[in-house]
């Protein structure tokens, strides 16, 4: 149940911090929820979503980087 809970706010907040970076809230918020149901696969609760959260923050990044050449 709490494992849920986390995904929504990790989505959400991913959603704010694109949206103050000047990109798509929503779409952001749905890639980290991509991130969220593959880290299902990972047998290690709680730790899996810091794992893709991270992995959708890392991704961020990486696209605005990738988008300033």
């Amino acid at each position: 149940m709490f494992e849920i809970i986390l995904g929504v706010f990790m989505c959400v907040t991913m959603g704010k911090i694109a949206s103050a970076d000047d990109q798509s809230g929503v779409v952001w918020g749905f890639i980290t929820f991509a991130f969220c149901l593959i880290a299902m696969l990972i047998p290690l609760p709680f730790i899996r979503l810091g794992i893709a959260g991270v992995g959708a923050f890392a991704t961020l990044m990486a696209y605005k980087m990738i988008g300033k050449r």
